[in-house]
């Protein structure tokens, strides 16, 4: 009887054992199986950078914008949210019009499958999702000359391009937060010379992904302005300018 209280004993230490070196594995085995995902996302983001860069090629250093969306010719906000976030339908029916940065992009993509996360869990086949990846809404207003003397239409407006988003994934999929782009969050960015990092987000002041006020154009990039042609760190309010020939993201 004695022996069998042993036993039973024994099985229960050997269980916690168990269950205390899972609990101390866990977040290392996550972490191994999530870097493969993360650098599939940054290549993605990669791709979609090289694909906005032949794209420009292509049409003499132009640049899309959401002016694909109606033909207007004013910027606003429901265009343009249109055009940097959803897929629209892939690959585009012959003949239809092209209204968002994944269609516009789609011929010089290598696979249309680089505007999804690979831990982005959403419908890859709604035209009406969001991609995982968004192009900069601040590049479209510019697109207009909003923020700008002129509109900046072209990629020989970007004075710094190793220094300005051009895509920036819309949640810190590999970060385990998921709640929204926010101070201290992280997330994914290609930027327009098609380089890619991870970057911190410091100057958010708000966890809503579609108006983190960061600056005024709603998105996590802080711009500061150049001055005399040499960039400087010096703003310490929210940034209202949003011109590519004079203000670069700051993180």
């Amino acid at each position: 009887m004695q022996s069998g209280k042993c036993s039973i004993l024994s099985l229960v230490v050997v269980a916690g054992i168990v269950v205390v070196v899972a609990i101390i594995l866990f977040p290392i085995f996550a972490s191994t199986r999530e870097r493969p995902g993360k650098s599939k996302c940054l290549n993605n983001l990669k791709g979609c950078a090289l694909a906005l860069k032949l794209y420009a090629d292509d049409y003499n250093g132009m640049l899309p914008s959401s002016y694909m969306v109606s033909r207007s010719k004013q910027w606003n906000p429901i265009d343009s949210y249109a055009f940097v976030s959803r897929p629209g339908k892939l690959p585009p029916d012959e003949g239809a019009r092209l209204h968002t940065w994944s269609q516009v992009l789609y011929s010089n993509m290598r696979s249309k499958d680089i505007m999804w996360c690979p831990s982005d869990p959403a419908d890859k086949t709604d035209p009406d999702a969001q991609t995982s990846y968004w192009y900069k809404i601040a590049n479209d207003k510019a697109w207009y000359g909003i923020g700008c003397p002129k509109p900046r239409r072209n990629m020989n407006d970007y004075a710094w391009e190793s220094d300005q988003i051009a895509f920036y994934e819309r949640l810190g999929w590999h970060f385990g937060d998921q709640t929204g782009l926010h101070n201290n969050g992280q997330i994914n960015a290609a930027f327009m010379d098609t380089h890619v990092e991870t970057i911190t987000i410091t100057n958010a002041t708000s966890g809503d992904p579609t108006n983190c006020a960061a600056n005024s154009d709603g998105e996590p990039m802080y711009y500061n302005t150049s001055v005399d042609g040499k960039k400087t760190k010096t703003q310490t309010g929210p940034a209202t300018l949003t011109d590519p020939a004079n203000c670069y993201d700051t993180l």
